[in-house]
């Protein structure tokens, strides 16, 4: 996938926006410094994390991301990062029934 092309379909990115989507986010600098997804992932200003809500209209997703510590936990625990849709792609990186399990543990809200 070529990232410096700074297209993306959005609104074909729009059907995947869901809550419990798995994402990379690709910071600005990295989608102007690589040149394929691969080369994005290994960049260490990337994160991985899953969306929590979405707001279409603004093409913003909220997003948790995960430790790059401690990577079987979130960064945060009491909010969702505010992440525009031009810096998301949908990335598989843990089992979906540990995300769904997280999902489960927030409460109506607090995401």
């Amino acid at each position: 996938m070529e990232l410096n092309t700074r297209f993306k379909d959005t609104q074909r990115f729009r059907l995947l926006i869901k809550r419990g989507t798995q994402v990379l986010y690709v910071p600005d600098h990295v989608i102007d410094e690589v040149k394929t997804m691969g080369e994005a992932i290994l960049h260490k200003d990337v994160e991985f994390g899953f969306i929590t809500s979405s707001k279409p209209d603004k093409e913003v997703a909220y997003v948790r991301y995960w430790s790059k510590v401690e990577p079987r936990y979130l960064r945060t625990t009491t909010c969702s990062e505010s992440t525009d849709f031009r810096n998301l792609w949908p990335f598989y990186s843990r089992p979906h029934t540990f995300v769904a399990e997280l999902l489960a543990q927030m409460p109506a809200g607090f995401d």
